[in-house]
């Protein structure tokens, strides 16, 4: 095959590949895998919501961002697929939690409707220091 052959041969090829493309896929869920088959990346959508899903080599989940009919959220786990941050809003208000390595909840900060809330918490779970409450009309 000549070098002019072989080149209009190509050239087919392409245009057939960009002819074939399509300007918009649509589907309700795509899961990336590795080299390996485990899935990476999912992408989905369900009646409870719509989320981004990403895991380790090892298929554990490490992270996910969702929404849903009542709000928002970015959750990062750890090795053992347990939360380790979250940050979400949920009926309107923002939230941001941080736990340590056995899953308890250690910090949080939020936004409510009487105002920014913090809470400190220890490895029990105990609240060790939080934000005084701010005043709503004659109450505290």
């Amino acid at each position: 095959m000549t070098t002019d052959e072989r080149l209009e041969v190509l050239e087919r090829e392409l245009a057939d590949l960009r002819a074939s493309l399509a300007e918009c896929v649509r589907t309700r869920q795509v899961e990336v895998i590795d080299e390996n088959g485990t899935m990476r990346v999912g992408l989905g959508v369900r009646e409870e919501g719509a989320g981004l899903f990403l895991s380790d080599e090892n298929g554990k989940g490490r992270g996910t961002l969702g929404v849903t009919p009542v709000g928002s959220g970015l959750f990062l786990f750890d090795e053992n697929e347990e939360t380790g941050a979250a940050l979400a809003v949920t009926l309107g208000e923002p939230s941001l939690g941080l736990m340590d390595a056995n899953g308890v909840p250690r910090a949080a900060l939020g936004v409510n409707a009487v105002g920014p809330v913090l809470h400190l918490r220890d490895e029990n779970g105990k609240v060790i220091w939080s934000t005084p409450q701010p005043r709503r009309g004659w109450f505290r």
